[in-house]
This record gives structure tokens, sequence and C-alpha cells, in this order.
């Protein structure tokens, strides 16, 4: 698929603590089994008998979790979760407050706004202003309150900037794993692989980047 995260190169195991055994549920590591021929890298589980069906080519593996994961989270915005306090709004409740008591004051009979017909007009257009932008403040604005702000990004940019280690990091906090199957096809060596992508229902919210996960590391 085009446009995925860079490969980090070498061995190491990717998606870590993501990847997990089908059967019994333990992390799918990178193993090496060296001979004559060649190198072959593959997926084993820790608890199944001899690490179960190794799952060959780990980097497939890889790629495919990472079309399955950007089919369904890519197009999710990067949100940051930040405090924002209430005060200046507050204090624009106030002065409007004010200001349309001055203007109701000054509009009874006897009031300086009531001396001609003119200043009268004024002085309810004005008021009928200042109604207007006192109505239009959402309350909750004027709350000191933490929000999620757009980080100007999608989820697909994030981890085409951030490489597969952004996507792993990502995964693992907000709780989504991938299980792997591997079935035993007859007169074939190679197992047949699949891939079930394990998805929390309120994954858009989990997603969302807190100043803890500044602090977090992988």
């Amino acid at each position: 698929m085009k446009k995925q995260p860079p490969r980090r190169p070498g061995g190491a195991t990717q998606f870590l603590g993501v990847l997990l055994c089908a059967e019994c549920k333990t992390n799918m590591t990178v193993q090496v089994t060296r001979n004559g021929f060649g190198t072959y890298p593959y997926l084993r589980c820790r608890n199944c008998k001899s690490g179960g069906h190794g799952a060959p080519n780990p980097e497939r593996v890889y790629e495919r979790l990472v079309e399955d994961v950007l089919k369904v989270l890519g197009d999710f915005p990067v949100q940051v979760r930040q405090y924002a306090e209430g005060a200046e709004v507050r204090r624009e409740i106030k002065r409007l407050q004010e200001s349309i008591a001055l203007y109701m004051k000054e509009l009874e009979p006897g009031g300086r706004y009531t001396k001609t017909r003119f200043t009268k007009e004024q002085a309810e257009t004005t008021l009928d202003k200042l109604i207007g932008e006192l109505e239009a403040i959402d309350p909750e604005t004027a709350k000191d309150r933490w929000v999620n702000v757009h980080g100007g990004k999608t989820f697909r940019e994030h981890w085409q900037e951030g490489g597969m280690e952004a996507m792993s990091a990502d995964l693992y906090r907000v709780g989504i794993r991938c299980e792997v199957t591997r079935t035993k096809v007859p007169g074939v060596r190679a197992p047949k692989v699949h891939l079930r992508l394990l998805i929390p229902k309120d994954v858009r919210e989990r997603l969302v980047i807190r100043e803890d996960d500044f602090a977090q590391a992988f």
C-alpha cells in the first residue's frame, strides 16, 4: 500500500504488545532461524507448543496490519487535549451584562436615552446588539475546562511522519490489539496467517493525545 509508515531497519519486533497470538494471547515476537540456505525471520508466540505455527515474513504481517489500521483509523483527526481557562470569556460576559443593565436603566422613563427619539432608537439598537452578543456566548466557554484541539493533521499523516514506531505506540496506548491466527495448510510448510483487529468502541476518545502521553515511552 502506498504511503505506509517507514520501516525500522533490522530484525527487532515491531508492534510488540499489539500483535498477539489468537490461541494463547501472548505477544508475537520475531525469531530468526539460520541455516546453510539463509536467514529466515518469523513471528512466534510464547506459550503454544513449539511457539505454534510460526508466521513467516514478519514484514508482510506488519504491512497487512498497517493497511488494516489505516483503513479504519487513518482519516481520524489528531486531537490534543488542552486546558482552557474561561477567565477572558467571564470578563466579556460581565462587561456585556453591565452594559445591558446601563442601557436598560437609561431607557426607562426619564432616563438619558429617552430625551429624544433619535437617542432612544440608537440606544434600543445598541441594547439589542449587546443582548445578541451575550446570547451568542456558549456558557461552557466561561468555565475552566479541558478541550480537544485539532492538531492539524490526520493519523495517516502523523504515522507517515513518525513511522511504524509511532503507530505501534499509539495502538498500544489506546488498547488496540491484533490477534494473529496461523492455520496449517496441508502440503504447505508455511501456515495461512489471518489478522483480526480488536478496536475499543471508544477508540476515537482514546486516541486523543493528553499531556501525560508526551511523557510516556513505549
